[in-house]
């Protein structure tokens, strides 16, 4: 806190009690206190004089229990109260969830409760202010993250379509004119636009994640998983992999984000299969206390105990593009939807052995 002085309001109407508060708070030279004895004063005030916190009686002549921390909040909501009670600390309790930073019982505080009851009443309301305003920019940065995407996929997407199809179109009506050195110059030009409009995908996709505007609904992971299985049989086909679903459960969660989820998952696991033998995939998941834990383990090439924490960064490969395709974005995706649903995701490998996801996700009910 600074050293400017601290401004209380003191409402209550018991001459007795005012006497004891101003006594306890006379020798405290940075704290100016004035005391009025009903609420419609009490408002009269606080439209004259800023003040930093209000030690607040809930039975007043002229209003009583929650109505007289309502009107306070009337004419000042952001101000700080600290509500004075007498034995019923039912109210005192109703009163901190209508916003009150904290409560005295009269006649069972000690100046030294009191003091603490004013200084930290003002200090948690600053650092809540704080807080809200770091919400507010982080909401406001997401946002403007989330218009850029969508306009940088816009206006890079429009004429790189146009460089693929002209790139392809040579490749088909122009191959046989060109030598090898200019048909290998359209060979770049189109597989380089393609992964460039797959990196432009993928970013939105990460940039959309903290929007916010799935509403939380129950998924059931057994057919989401199934059909994210379905859709990729012809890879799963091609590299002769097995993939071992458990029975899942049904979670709390945005659907479009979980499908991306696991499906990045199981791409991945089918992508860094090794050479000498045939991907296996499992999926299974464990219950804790209120949430699951999912794994999708596979047999692929592992990795080094030193990247664990790297691969769920973004951009960040441990293979080339020619080794391995891909935008360095997938993991980081899965880690902001894990986190976005309150859970974590980690990993577990060992090279030329196989690699582990774990995640949690909340369970529904």
């Amino acid at each position: 806190m600074s050293n400017a002085p601290i401004n209380v309001l003191l409402v209550e109407d018991n001459a007795a009690d005012a006497y004891l508060i101003c006594k306890f708070l006379i020798d405290e030279t940075d704290i100016i206190l004035s005391h009025v004895e009903r609420l419609d004063d009490a408002i009269d005030s606080l439209a004259q004089t800023h003040f930093d916190a209000v030690l607040l009686d809930l039975s007043l002549p002229d209003s009583r229990a929650l109505e007289t921390v309502k009107g306070i909040y009337t004419a000042d909501s952001e101000l700080p109260i600290i509500v004075l009670t007498g034995l019923d600390d039912e109210i005192a309790i109703a009163a901190l969830h209508e916003g009150a930073q904290d409560y005295l019982v009269k006649g069972d505080f000690k100046k030294s409760d009191l003091i603490r009851a004013v200084r930290y009443a003002i200090e948690r309301h600053q650092t809540l202010d704080k807080l809200q305003h770091l919400n507010d920019e982080l909401k406001r940065s997401n946002d403007e993250l989330e218009r850029f995407a969508h306009v940088v996929s816009h206006d890079l997407q429009q004429p790189l379509q146009s460089i693929l199809g002209f790139g392809q179109l040579l490749a088909l009506t122009q191959q046989a004119q060109f030598d090898d050195v200019a048909n290998g110059y359209v060979d770049h030009i189109v597989t380089d636009g393609q992964r460039m409009s797959r990196l432009i995908q993928d970013l939105l996709a990460y940039a959309k994640v903290d929007a916010g505007e799935q509403p939380d609904e129950p998924v059931d992971c057994n057919q989401l998983v199934q059909a994210i299985a379905s859709e990729i049989a012809p890879t799963v086909e091609a590299a002769q992999a097995k993939i071992t679903i458990q029975t899942l459960p049904t979670v709390i969660g945005k659907p479009s984000q979980l499908r991306q989820l696991f499906q990045n998952l199981l791409s991945n696991a089918l992508k860094y299969r090794s050479s000498d033998r045939a991907p296996q995939v499992t999926i299974s998941v464990e219950r804790q206390e209120k949430t699951w834990r999912f794994s999708v383990e596979d047999n692929g090439i592992g990795i080094e105990p030193a990247h664990f924490d790297e691969i769920f960064q973004i951009f960040q490969r441990l293979h080339s593009k020619e080794e391995y395709p891909g935008t360095g974005i997938g993991l980081a995706t899965c880690k902001k939807i894990v986190e976005n649903h309150k859970g974590r995701i980690w990993v577990a490998s060992e090279p030329d052995v196989g690699t582990t996801v774990y995640f949690t996700l909340p369970s529904a009910d």
